[in-house]
């Protein structure tokens, strides 16, 4: 009995849709205008929250302290040839300023830990 009851409130609904079409299409359209304007917000501070995680990743970088080859050395506890070395393979990524060459304290541990990391697959 209460499916003839949905069945009979559907048909209502149905046709109060016919009988008034403009009104039908009107409210569907400022539904559609209300939903792309909250997708439009969300989509708005979710770009300003990536690019101001961005921007913060740039200052850190630019804030990172930056060492000379015997500093790299020491800090590797390696020679400076061996930093020289490691610059010719492409194993330390390193920024040239001038003549000056610098390390990236973060691209100088990653170096040691990835090497750390080579030799203990070595000693198994």
């Amino acid at each position: 009995m209460a499916r003839f009851g949905e069945v009979t409130l559907g048909m209502v609904r149905m046709q109060n849709t016919l009988e008034n079409p403009p009104q039908e299409i009107q409210r569907l359209a400022e539904a559609a205008g209300a939903l792309a304007t909250s997708i439009t917000q969300y989509l708005s501070a979710k770009v300003t929250e990536a690019a101001n995680t961005l921007e913060q990743n740039e200052s850190r970088k630019a804030m990172e302290p930056l060492l000379t080859a015997p500093q790299a050395a020491e800090h590797l506890q390696v020679s400076r040839r061996m930093i020289d070395k490691l610059m010719k393979q492409g194993i330390l990524p390193y920024l040239k300023i001038g003549r000056n060459v610098r390390f990236r304290a973060r691209e100088v541990d990653a170096v040691l830990a990835q090497r750390c990391e080579v030799n203990r697959r070595l000693d198994r």
